[in-house]
C-alpha cells in the first residue's frame, strides 16, 4: 500500500493507473477457441462479439478429418504469400463505446505427413483492405491427428474500436490438395475497454521562424497530442509578446498569409485546447526584407565607331547592381553604373543592342531586380579597293573595290601615269604607264562618297606589281646505262633567276634545283627505257608565269631475269647430262648457269645440262640461270630438283573410335612428287575408299585398337606414316553442385558441368532417396524421404564408346546445419525484459528451438531466428538448434551472465509513448531526487545514445536521429536499474 502511495503522489501517473483501474475488470482473454470441430467459439469477452472459424479462398475439409479441433485442407504449395491464399478465417468486434486492446494471439498446431509445414498470420482493422503480415512463421507438430505443436505471435499491441479479421495461412511443399492442418486452442490476448478519459494537449510540434520577400507568403505550422482531439487558434504579437491578438479563421495545423513590410519583427504561436486544458506552443518570428529597385537610364544613339556613357541606379533591398547585353559587344566594368560600353560586331549588324542592369541578390529571399535600356547604332562608311595584284608588263589590273556602310559609291585614283577606263566605276580597268613599267609597281586608291552624318569617307589602296617576262634551255638529248646517271646542264634568263627540274618517268634528281643537276633513273625509267626530263624556271614576281624546255634520255637496262626454267623437277642423284632450257630473253647476249653444290652446268646460250653428285641431299637442291649483256647480269631465275619426297604427315586424325563406326575419314597432307600412296587398315578394320591425300576406313565389331598406316613411293625413294587409334578413356566429372546439409523429407535438384568426351552420364541416389525422372544429364532431381539420414550423390562420365569414369561423389546429411553464430548481450539485469537473441541463417532449416537459463522464460520468437527473453536472476546459456520435421541440428550456445540488478524504485520509472516517433518522456517516482544515467542500446549491444540527467517529472528525450527500430532503454540510478524495450518508428 506504502507503495501505490508514493505512485499516486505524482499527478502524471494517476492518470495512467486510473486508464489501468478502469480496465481491471475486463477479462485477458478476449476471444477463445478449444476444439469444436464446426469452429464455434469457447468463450468471447464482455463487450465484444466473434464468428466462428471458416475457410476462405480455396480452403475445404477433408472427407475423414481428425476427430477434435478446426481441419483444412487446399494450402497453396507456395512459399512466397498473398493475401488471396487459401486459409482460416474468423472476425472479433467490439460493442458500441468499446475498444479491443489486442496484445498476443496464441493457438496449437499440428499436420499430416503432406500438410503445410509453414504456417503464417495475418489481420486486418480496415475490413479487409489492407493486411498486417507476421513476419515470423510457425511449425506445426508432424503428428498427423496426434500431438500439436505451440503457435505464438507476439502481435504489436494495438487498440480498436471496429472489427479486427484474423487468417491463419498454411504453405506446403508436397501437396497442395490433400495436406492436412488442424487448429487447437485459439486465443486473443488482452482487454475490452471502456473509450479513453481525457488527455491534456501536449505540443508535439512547435512553428519555426522565416524569413520571407515583401509580398510572398509565410507559413507556420504546429501540431499537439491529446484525448480528445485538441482544437487550435493561432495568435500573432505586433510588440514583441508582450500581448497577443487571435487571428479570424486561422484554425488548422498551418497558418499561411501573403506578407507585407509592416507584419516584419511579428511573432505567431499556436494555441491548443480540450477538455483536459490548454497548451501553447513557442513563439515564432516573421522577418520580412523590403525588394530591390534598378533604373537603367534612357535609351540611347550612337555611331558605331564610338562608345556610350551609361547612367544606371539601384535602391531599396540592393547595394549594387552588374550590366549585361543581349550582344557581343564590351563593358569597360560591369559592375559600374556609370560603365562604358563598346559595341560588338553584331551590335552594329543589327543596329540595336539592349543593356540590361541587374541588382545584386540582397540577403534574404527578395531576390534581385533588373531594368534595361536600347543603344541606336548608326554605320561609319567603309571602303576595300580589293587584294594586292601581280600583272605583266603588257596586261592591264582588273579591279574589284568595294563600300559600305554609310557609304554608296567611291572613286578611283593613281600614284602613277597609267589610265583607268571609268575611274568612277568600283571594277574599273587600270592600264599602266611608261613609268609605271620603269618603276615596277603603282598604288591605286578607292575613296568612298562622304555619307550624312559624322562618320565621314573611307579610303583604302592596293599596290599593282609590274614584271618582266622569264627563258629558260634544258640543253641536248642524252643516252644512258640503266644503272648510270646524266649529267644536265640547262640555263634560264629574263625575269627568271633559278629553275627545277623535274620527269616525266620515277627517277630522281640529286637537286632538282640545280641548272646542272644530276638525274638517276627510276624502275619505271629502266622498264620504259626513255624519260622526258622538264627545267622550268621560278614564277616570276607577276603574272608573266614561268616557262619550260625538255630534253630525253635513252637508257638501256639489265635484261630481264630468265623466266620458267624448263626441264624435271625429279633426278635422282648420280646422274648426267640431265638437260634443261629456258625461254630466250630480251636484250640478252649471253647467259650464266650455275646450281647448288654438287650440281655441275655445262653450257652458255638458252640450253644447258646438268651433272648430279651421289652426295647431293634433298633439302636445298636447286639449278639456276642469269641473262647478260653489256650493262650487267640480270637476277637469277631458279628451279629446285627433288631426290626425295617428304614423309607423309596426318591432319588431326581420330585417335578415338568406337567398334562398328564406318566412314572415318584419315586425311594427309599433299606430298609433292610421290608416284602412288597406299592406305592400310588395323585388325578389325577396312579401308572402304582412298586416294592420295583421303581414307575412309570402317570399323567392324571386333576392333579394340591397331595402327592407320599410309606408304608414299618416289622415283628414288620410298617413305610411310602411321598412327595409332583406340577407343579412349573418360573423364572423371568435376564436384557436384547442390544442398548437402538439411535434405530430409524435400526433392532437391544436383548438378555438374559438362566434362570433354562424356556422351551421357549416370547419377546413383543414396539409400532412402530416389531418383525423380531422368538419371543421364548434367543435373538430377532426387527426392529424400523424412528418415533419411546420410549418404552419397554420385555420378559417372560415360564417353561414346561406353566406357564409364571414376566416381564423383557429395556427402549429403539429412539435419541441417548448426546456426553459425548467436547474436545479443552477453550480459542482463536480473528481471531485466525484452533482450533479443539473433541467431544466423542455418540451411535446411524451417524452424529454429531455443533454450534460455533456469528461471528466465522466452516472450516471444520461439520456433524463429530471433527470441525476446525475459531474465531471472541465474547465468547460463542461451542455446539454439535448427529444425526440420525430419531432423535437428547440433546446438549453438552463447554464455549470458547477470550482472546488476532492478531496484524498487527503479520499477516505478515510466517510458512513454512507446513505440515512439520523435520524442520519449521519462516519468520518475517522487523519491528520486538525483542524477540518472539514461542510455538507448540495441539488438547487439551498441550503445546510440546516452546522457547524465538530473531527475525531473517529467523529463523528454528526443529520439528523432535514432534509426527505426528494436532497442533497449537502460536507466541506472542509486534506487537501482531499469531496463524496458523500446520501439522507434518514424
Amino acid at each position: 500500500m506504502n507503495n501505490l502511495y508514493k505512485l499516486f503522489r505524482s499527478p502524471l501517473l494517476f492518470v495512467v493507473v486510473a486508464l489501468l483501474f478502469l480496465s481491471a475488470g475486463s477479462q485477458a482473454q478476449i476471444y477463445r477457441y478449444t476444439n469444436n470441430a464446426a469452429g464455434n467459439p469457447f468463450s468471447v469477452a464482455v463487450n465484444a462479439s466473434g464468428t466462428s472459424l471458416s475457410r476462405v479462398n480455396g480452403a475445404v475439409v477433408t472427407a475423414t478429418p481428425c476427430p477434435n479441433g478446426f481441419t483444412s485442407t487446399g494450402f497453396t504449395t507456395s512459399g512466397v504469400f498473398n493475401i488471396s491464399h487459401s486459409a482460416v478465417q474468423f472476425t472479433v468486434t467490439p460493442s458500441p463505446g468499446y475498444y479491443l486492446n489486442i496484445t498476443t494471439f496464441n493457438t496449437n498446431l499440428r499436420r499430416n505427413g503432406p500438410g503445410p509445414a509453414i504456417v503464417k498470420l495475418a489481420y486486418s482493422t480496415d475490413g479487409g483492405a489492407t493486411w498486417n503480415l507476421q513476419t515470423t512463421f510457425q511449425a506445426p507438430n508432424y503428428a498427423g491427428c496426434g500431438l500439436t505443436a505451440p503457435g505464438n505471435w507476439d502481435v504489436p499491441d494495438f487498440s480498436i474500436n471496429s472489427p479486427v479479421i484474423f487468417r491463419i495461412y498454411g504453405f506446403s511443399s508436397i501437396s497442395a490438395t490433400t495436406g492436412l492442418l488442424q487448429l487447437l486452442n485459439i486465443i486473443v490476448g488482452g482487454t475490452v475497454s471502456l473509450t479513453p478519459v481525457s488527455v491534456p494537449p501536449l505540443v508535439t510540434l512547435n512553428p519555426t521562424a522565416q524569413t520571407v520577400c515583401a509580398g510572398q507568403t509565410a507559413t507556420f505550422t504546429s501540431s499537439a497530442s491529446g484525448s480528445p482531439v485538441p482544437t487550435i487558434s493561432w495568435e500573432v504579437s505586433t510588440n514583441g509578446g508582450v500581448s497577443w491578438t487571435p487571428i479570424p479563421g486561422a484554425n488548422t495545423g498551418t497558418l499561411s498569409f501573403s506578407t507585407v513590410i509592416g507584419d516584419n519583427g511579428n511573432l505567431y504561436h499556436a494555441v491548443f485546447t480540450n477538455t483536459g486544458g490548454t497548451v501553447t506552443s513557442t513563439s515564432a518570428l516573421l522577418t520580412v526584407n523590403p525588394p530591390a529597385t534598378v533604373n537603367a537610364g534612357g535609351d540611347q544613339s550612337i555611331c558605331s565607331n564610338t562608345t556610350a556613357s551609361l547612367s544606371g541606379s539601384v535602391g531599396g533591398g540592393a547595394s549594387s547592381g552588374t550590366w549585361s547585353t543581349s550582344g557581343d559587344g564590351t563593358f569597360n566594368n560591369a559592375t559600374l553604373l556609370n560603365a562604358v560600353y563598346t559595341p560588338g560586331v553584331n551590335d552594329k549588324i543589327n543596329g540595336t543592342v539592349t543593356l540590361t542592369l541587374t541588382t545584386n541578390d540582397p540577403a534574404g529571399p527578395c531576390g534581385s531586380a533588373n531594368d534595361a535600356m536600347i543603344i541606336s547604332i548608326s554605320p561609319v562608311a567603309t571602303a576595300n579597293a580589293g587584294s594586292a595584284q601581280s600583272i605583266c608588263s603588257n596586261s592591264s589590273a582588273s579591279l574589284n573595290g568595294s563600300v559600305g556602310g554609310g557609304a554608296s559609291s567611291g572613286s578611283w585614283t593613281t600614284s602613277g601615269d597609267g589610265s583607268f577606263n571609268n575611274a568612277a566605276l568600283l571594277n574599273a580597268v587600270y592600264t599602266p604607264g611608261a613609268n609605271d613599267i620603269l618603276a615596277g609597281t603603282v598604288t591605286l586608291t578607292l575613296t568612298s562618297n562622304d555619307p550624312a552624318g559624322p562618320c565621314g569617307s573611307a579610303n583604302s589602296n592596293l599596290v599593282v606589281t609590274i614584271n618582266p617576262f622569264a627563258t629558260v634551255n634544258a640543253g641536248a638529248d642524252q643516252g644512258i646505262c640503266a644503272a648510270g646517271t646524266a649529267s644536265l646542264n640547262g640555263s634560264v634568263g629574263g625575269g627568271a633567276s633559278s629553275g627545277t627540274w623535274s620527269t616525266s618517268g620515277d627517277g630522281s634528281f640529286n637537286n632538282a634545283s640545280l641548272l646542272n643537276a644530276v638525274y638517276t633513273p627510276g624502275a619505271a625509267d629502266i622498264t620504259a627505257g626513255t624519260v622526258t626530263l622538264t627545267l622550268t624556271t621560278n614564277d616570276p614576281a607577276g603574272p608573266c608565269g614561268s616557262v619550260s624546255d625538255n630534253l630525253v634520255i635513252t637508257i638501256t637496262s639489265i635484261p630481264a631475269k630468265p623466266g620458267v626454267i624448263i626441264g624435271s623437277i625429279d633426278a635422282c642423284v648420280g646422274t648426267t647430262l640431265n638437260p634443261y632450257s629456258v625461254a630466250s630473253v630480251s636484250g640478252a647476249t649471253y647467259y650464266v648457269w650455275s646450281g647448288t653444290s654438287g650440281a655441275t652446268a655445262t653450257g652458255s646460250t638458252e640450253n644447258a645440262t646438268y651433272d648430279f653428285a651421289a652426295t647431293i641431299t634433298n633439302s636445298g637442291s636447286f639449278i639456276a640461270v642469269a641473262a647478260g649483256n653489256v650493262c650487267g647480269v640480270s637476277d637469277t631465275s631458279r628451279s629446285y630438283i627433288r631426290h626425295s619426297i617428304d614423309q607423309p604427315q596426318f591432319i588431326l586424325p581420330q585417335s578415338i573410335v568406337c567398334p562398328n563406326t564406318s566412314g572415318v575419314v584419315y586425311n594427309i597432307q599433299p606430298i609433292q612428287g610421290a608416284a602412288s600412296v597406299v592406305w592400310s587398315a588395323p585388325a578389325g578394320a577396312s579401308i572402304a575408299s582412298s586416294n592420295n591425300v583421303t581414307a575412309t576406313i570402317d570399323f567392324g565389331p571386333s576392333f579394340t585398337g591397331g595402327n592407320v598406316l599410309v606408304t608414299a613411293t618416289h622415283l628414288c625413294v620410298v617413305k610411310s606414316k602411321s598412327v595409332t587409334v583406340g577407343l579412349g578413356n573418360a573423364t572423371t566429372p568435376g564436384l557436384i553442385s547442390g544442398l548437402a546439409n538439411g535434405v530430409c523429407d524435400s526433392t532437391l535438384t544436383y548438378s555438374i558441368a559438362a566434362v570433354t568426351g562424356a556422351a551421357s552420364y549416370l547419377w546413383t541416389a543414396p539409400a532412402n532417396s530416389s531418383i525423380i525422372g531422368a538419371n543421364n544429364g548434367l543435373s538430377v532431381v532426387i527426392q529424400f524421404n523424412p528418415g533419411y539420414t546420410t549418404g552419397n550423390v554420385s555420378v559417372v562420365s560415360v564417353n561414346n564408346c561406353g566406357v564409364n569414369s571414376a566416381v564423383r561423389n557429395l556427402s549429403v546429411k539429412g539435419v541441417p546445419l548448426s546456426p553459425a553464430t548467436i547474436t545479443g548481450p552477453a550480459t542482463f539485469c536480473a528481471g531485466q525484459t525484452g533482450v533479443q537473441y539473433t541467431a544466423s541463417a542455418s540451411l535446411g532449416a524451417w524452424t529454429y528451438s531455443w533454450t534460455v537459463p533456469s528461471g528466465s522464460s522466452i516472450t516471444a520468437g520461439q520456433g524463429t531466428q530471433t527470441i525476446t527473453v525475459t531474465f531471472g536472476n541465474v547465468s547460463g546459456n542461451v542455446n539454439v538448434k535448427a529444425v526440420r520435421p525430419c531432423g535437428i541440428s547440433g546446438a549453438r550456445s552463447k554464455a549470458v551472465a547477470v550482472n546488476c540488478r532492478l531496484g524498487e524504485n527503479a520499477e516505478a520509472i515510466m517510458v512513454f509513448p512507446n513505440p515512439a516517433m520523435n520524442d520519449i518522456t521519462i516519468a520518475w517516482p517522487l523519491e528520486l531526487s538525483e542524477s540518472a544515467m539514461v542510455s538507448i542500446v540495441d539488438i547487439t549491444g551498441r550503445v546510440v545514445f546516452e546522457t547524465a540527467s538530473q531527475v525531473t517529472s517529467p523529463q523528454q528525450v528526443n529520439v528523432s536521429e535514432i534509426p527505426s527500430g528494436i532497442y533497449q532503454i537502460r536507466i541506472e540510478t542509486s534506487e537501482g536499474n531499469f531496463v524496458q524495450r523500446l520501439l522507434i518508428a518514424h
